[in-house]
């Protein structure tokens, strides 16, 4: 075959594609079902994570996680008015840094830490925070 005549075949078929039915078949119809779908369930516009954090030490993953441009930090002073954001489902998860935190982690001890995860929010958004 000589790629003269396999041009003028593919052209002829270019030009005749969009006047039949197989190419909404083929080629449009599949995204227009992919854009109407992802639209219809949400997860074309999902929102970003939404983490609360109680920081009593200053901590440094605090200023760390803040400077992260795919989560939307909330800092709280009271651990009761976190918990209940969480509970309404204002916040994805919520975490409690208790006072030393840092310290504790250089010297190799494994401090408690609170991590509270609201029930509602997306399994992409609670693994991504946890």
């Amino acid at each position: 075959m000589s790629l003269s005549r396999i041009w003028k075949v593919l052209r002829k078929d270019l030009a005749l594609g969009p006047r039949s039915s197989i190419f909404l078949w083929a080629i449009v119809l599949p995204f227009a079902l992919t854009l109407i779908l992802q639209v219809a369930f949400g997860s074309l516009f999902d929102p970003k994570p939404r983490l609360g954090i109680v920081d009593d030490g200053d901590s440094s993953i605090t200023a760390a996680i803040s400077d992260m441009d795919g989560i939307e930090l909330t800092l709280l002073d009271d651990a009761g008015e976190m918990k209940a954001q969480v509970e309404a489902n204002d916040l994805d998860a919520g975490l409690i840094l208790p006072q030393g935190f840092d310290e504790a982690v250089r010297n190799g001890d494994r401090p408690a830490l609170q991590f509270f995860v609201g029930g509602e929010s997306y399994a992409s958004n609670r693994i991504i925070l946890t």
